[in-house]
């Protein structure tokens, strides 16, 4: 007996699959799909200190005072603002709040972390 309908290939299938998946990416503009801004509280609250090393931003007024003077990797982390989407490291001005999501630390002074994401609940600079 002949087998009737139309048989797919695993491989068809997965193309086809990535392509919808592709279809539904965030464009430019759109809120950051953040995974840690889902999971919950960050880990540390603070300012940014852009006065102590004009080469990095720093971690001040934190949450948890062994964390003063981290540095946050702005150019290298997950950045957005409040509302969740994308921020430029330069527009993050002296004094801003920020909430921070890390990873792990190094048992150092400030502590050395990877830090996942930052997003600024200030007004961001002009």
């Amino acid at each position: 007996m002949a087998r009737t309908g139309t048989t797919r290939s695993p491989g068809v299938i997965a193309l086809v699959a990535l392509a919808l998946l592709a279809g539904c990416a965030s464009s430019p503009g759109a809120a950051a799909e953040v995974p840690a801004l889902r999971g919950g509280a960050p880990d540390l609250t603070g300012t940014v200190d852009r006065t102590t090393d004009p080469d990095d931003a720093l971690l001040a007024d934190a949450s948890d005072d062994g964390h003063d003077g981290m540095s946050l990797h702005l150019d290298d982390t997950a950045l957005v603002d409040a509302d969740g989407h994308p921020v430029d490291p330069a527009a993050v001005p002296d004094g801003a709040a920020v909430e921070v999501w890390v990873d792990e630390c190094a048992e150092s002074l400030p502590p050395l972390c990877t830090v996942d994401v930052v997003r600024v609940t200030s007004a961001l600079a002009p």
